[in-house]
């Protein structure tokens, strides 16, 4: 959406700012229906990947803006050297991307690691179910519920999260201040 042109390309940006309007919830219906009809079910990592991906208009966003912030010389530069549209992609905008690449991956999976409803829905398989459902079934005795171990398994279930930004806290900080210079 951000260097080449083609006709719909407006249509299809709008149709981006559409779709993030709407919860992932409402897909809900949909993806069940399309989930009975699959021969390998829903209850199996590949489906559970390709359901929490399918929300990415977010990230089309993010990653178009940030891609349209990148020089356009350096295409340019290799067009006139010979390189081919998918070779410019590949060896000049995929590596300017990692930063940007880095902060959707640790968005998509804060999204999916704390994602209710549709994992509620989708997963009936108790081996596969997330860690949010685990949380569920502390407050699921009613009154008595103990909020000292729901509490400190909450803040048990953020252990990974901040392993997980430590480890790539380089490429968020400079993805998202990327492009916040104009030259």
């Amino acid at each position: 959406f951000s260097r080449l042109r083609f006709s719909g390309k407006k249509y299809g940006l709008m149709a981006l700012l559409i779709l993030q309007m709407f919860p992932a919830s409402m897909a809900l219906p949909a993806i069940l229906g399309v989930a009975y009809e699959l021969p390998w079910g829903m209850d199996n990592h590949a489906f559970l990947i390709i359901v929490m991906c399918g929300a990415s208009a977010y990230n089309i966003w993010l990653m178009k803006g940030f891609i349209q912030g990148l020089p356009k010389e350096l295409d340019e530069s290799a067009y006139v050297d010979g390189a081919t549209h998918g070779q410019v992609f590949k060896k000049i905008i995929l590596p300017l991307t990692k930063p940007m690449l880095g902060v959707i991956f640790f968005f998509s999976f804060i999204g999916t690691f704390g994602e209710f409803v549709l994992s509620a829905a989708l997963l009936k398989d108790p081996s596969m179910k997330l860690l949010v459902m685990g949380l569920k079934s502390f407050m699921d005795k009613g009154v008595a519920t103990n909020w000292t171990l729901y509490a400190a398994a909450s803040v048990m279930a953020t252990i990974p999260l901040a392993k997980l930004f430590v480890s790539i806290q380089k490429f968020v900080a400079t993805g998202l201040v990327a492009g916040a210079v104009k030259e």
